[in-house]
C-alpha cells in the first residue's frame, strides 16, 4: 500500500509547521473523496 502523505511528522514542531497545509494533505483528501465516491473541488480557506 502506498501512503499518499509525503510529509514527515516526528514531533510537535513538525506537526505545528504542517497541520494547516492543504498541499501537504491534499493527496490524502483526494483519496478519501475518491474512495467514498464524493465529488471533489478545491477549497480556499484564506481569510480576506
Amino acid at each position: 500500500m502506498v501512503f499518499p502523505f509525503k510529509g514527515e511528522i516526528n514531533n510537535w514542531d513538525d506537526w505545528s509547521s504542517i497541520f494547516q497545509s492543504i498541499p501537504s494533505f491534499l493527496p490524502i483528501i483526494k483519496l478519501i473523496f475518491y474512495n467514498e465516491k464524493l465529488p471533489f473541488c478545491v477549497y480556499d480557506n484564506r481569510v480576506y
